[in-house]
């Protein structure tokens, strides 16, 4: 349509969701966000400017000045991640199953935690995309024969952008998030919202204050002790080294078996055996952030502490699992890779997500 008398149209493409009227406005003037368009099977995820690659979302404060065309993105969601119950209980972390003593992580300390849910895999990159609109992996070609490259795990990412996808996956499925920062304009308000925090700066301050937020039943990083109970298999009759197996070929992709035309990769989620949970890819793949920040566990062998989530503060937060470059030595469920500030990024570090299991209220 073209312009008369100084008007301007905003035309709504839904690609395949409900109808939303055009917009006719004074040159100018600004468009109005409307109700989101909805569709069976997806989340709709935004306005862009373009179609197919999704790379310009449209500020509604900004004025068209010209007649625009915004395109609706959906996200599948089925491309969102599977999620598995653990039943909580109490177990002993750092206690290497079949290990001798000089295997444990001393001193070994006995947890107690709640249910809660666990990634089946960890985020794979066509979820991660599908949420931050952007895929810094080191390994986006060449995957190993027959395996899918959306499938491979994101690589390449901070601590810092593992929290914020957890907070925007929370946003797109309805759930209430899980951190709230203080803003980069005004350090005296607090937000759960990720386009509030700005960018962190290197090893930043005001995102290593980041805070849970009491009762939020969105997506986070598990703890540390969620992690290795979780691996160990919970409170199931699991007895092994790695997560789900005392063979790391079985569970685990090291540097001995990730080797494809002479390099070692990433590879698919999901291609080994899981462990007694149905939870893959623990063991190898690639390193994960936990919630943690790093230093030695407290030691309490005979009474047990409750939901531990580690120290307050720190300077390096925890990873684990071993990744496809490592030794299967660092693949053990016991195993704590640290010197690993939050701004770090290499291209063996990934992440997975958990929830709580919140009790259901009483009709």
């Amino acid at each position: 349509m073209e312009r008369v008398f100084g008007l301007t149209t905003t035309t709504f493409v839904t690609n395949g969701g409900s109808y939303i009227e055009d917009q006719t406005l004074l040159r100018g003037e600004r468009a109005s966000r409307p109700k989101s368009p909805t569709q069976d099977g997806f989340y709709f995820s935004g306005w862009f400017e373009d179609d197919g690659t999704f790379q310009n979302q449209w500020d509604f404060d900004t004025p068209p000045n010209r007649n625009l065309r915004l395109y609706a993105r959906w996200i599948n969601t089925n491309h969102f991640v599977e999620m598995v119950l653990v039943s909580g209980g109490a177990f002993f972390l750092g206690d290497d199953l079949i290990g001798d003593m000089h295997d444990h992580v001393m001193p070994v300390t006995n947890v107690r935690l709640s249910n809660f849910y666990i990634g089946k895999y960890p985020v794979t990159q066509e979820e991660f995309y599908a949420v931050m609109n952007e895929n810094p992996s080191s390994f986006r070609g060449n995957p190993a024969p027959g395996e899918r490259q959306g499938r491979r795990p994101v690589d390449s990412v901070t601590w810092y952008d593992a929290i914020e996808f957890a907070n925007r996956l929370s946003i797109l499925t309805g759930l209430h998030p899980a951190y709230t920062m203080q803003t980069a304009e005004d350090s005296n308000i607090w937000s759960t919202d990720p386009n509030t925090w700005g960018s962190p700066n290197g090893f930043d301050g005001r995102w290593n204050a980041v805070r849970m937020v009491a009762g939020s039943d969105g997506y986070r990083l598990p703890t540390e002790a969620q992690w290795e109970f979780a691996a160990k298999g919970g409170t199931s009759s699991d007895n092994f080294r790695f997560s789900g197996s005392n063979n790391p070929n079985e569970v685990a992709w090291h540097s001995g078996n990730s080797v494809n035309n002479g390099r070692r990769i990433t590879r698919e989620v999901g291609r080994l055996q899981p462990n007694g949970l149905g939870i893959y890819d623990m063991s190898g793949n690639v390193w994960e952030w936990v919630w943690d920040w790093y230093e030695a566990y407290p030691g309490s062998f005979i009474l047990g502490i409750d939901e531990h989530t580690g120290p307050l503060t720190g300077s390096e937060r925890v990873v684990r699992g071993g990744s496809f470059y490592n030794h299967y030595d660092r693949a053990r469920s016991v195993y704590r890779g640290r010197e690993w500030r939050p701004h770090f990024v290499r291209n063996g570090i990934g992440f997975r997500v958990a929830r709580p299991h919140l009790p259901q209220p009483h009709p």
